[in-house]
C-alpha cells in the first residue's frame, strides 16, 4: 500500500477483505483503458522513482547524513 497510488498506479482494497478485493479486480477488468494506463503510470513512477540510481542516491544522502 505504500507503494499503490489509488487511481493513478493501481487500486488498494481493504485489508482482509476478500470481497473489497474482488470488486476491485472487477473494476479494473471492466475498463481495460483504465488498466493500461494504471499499468503505464506504475511502470513511469517505478522508473523515476525507485531506478536502482535513485535508489543509491537515496541511501548515499542518508549515510551521509548520519556520518555527519
Amino acid at each position: 500500500p505504500d507503494m499503490v497510488r489509488p487511481g493513478i498506479s493501481g487500486a488498494l482494497a481493504r485489508f482482509r477483505d476478500a470481497e473489497a478485493l474482488a470488486e476491485e479486480i472487477r473494476n479494473l477488468l471492466s475498463d481495460r483503458h483504465h488498466l493500461r494506463s494504471l499499468g503505464e503510470q506504475a511502470r513511469s513512477i517505478a522508473l523515476t522513482e525507485y531506478a536502482l540510481s535513485v535508489q543509491a542516491r537515496s541511501y548515499e544522502n542518508l549515510y551521509q547524513g548520519l556520518i555527519a
